[in-house]
């Protein structure tokens, strides 16, 4: 009556095993399997439609410290969820470290992407309670220019490029070919 519907589809287990790996609170991709599919949509890129968003969300794990497990759980479900309504089609988004995530979303999307992050992610610490949400969002937009890269190459520049945002938040860097 309120014109919400429900699918269900069984999947044979061939299928399901084929499908990428996903963190069953968040929903985001494995980072192996986000850079495995990353790679395989070369061909989207070198078109020159979509970049690799990488999100930082200083101040997160501190605040999530202050919920109960099942609110901070309930908070990044949202956050996951998201994410992953920010990505293209495809779905790609991946968590790289408790506070850091990777997306792949439309070139023109990148500051109107910051701006919703940064506001839902407040919007969900303060609906669980947090009345001083401190969670800066940073984020740096990786052109996935993939132009004369073979496919060896891809995937070395990306799995650095991950990596390098993992561990320090800051790739230094605006072109994936760079990270070679």
């Amino acid at each position: 009556q309120n014109g919400c519907y429900v699918s269900l589809t069984i999947l044979p287990e061939l299928v399901l095993n084929a499908l990428p790996a996903r963190d069953s609170v968040t929903g985001l991709m494995d980072v192996e399997a986000f850079g495995r599919v990353a790679r395989q949509q070369r061909h989207a890129s070198r078109q020159g439609e979509t970049d690799l968003q990488l999100f930082h969300l200083q101040g997160l794990p501190q605040q999530l410290d202050r919920l109960p497990a099942v609110r901070a759980k309930a908070v990044m479900s949202e956050i996951g969820g998201l994410l992953r309504s920010m990505a293209t089609g495809s779905g790609l988004a991946t968590q790289l470290d408790a506070d850091k995530f990777g997306v792949v979303a439309r070139q023109s999307d990148a500051r109107q992407l910051l701006g919703l992050l940064q506001n839902r992610v407040e919007a969900v610490l303060k609906d669980e309670g947090i009345r001083d949400p401190a969670v800066t969002t940073v984020a740096e937009t990786v052109n996935l220019d993939l132009k004369g890269l073979d496919a060896a190459g891809t995937a070395r520049a990306l799995a650095h490029a991950l990596k390098t945002f993992a561990e320090s938040g800051c790739l230094g860097s605006d072109n994936l070919k760079d990270c070679l």
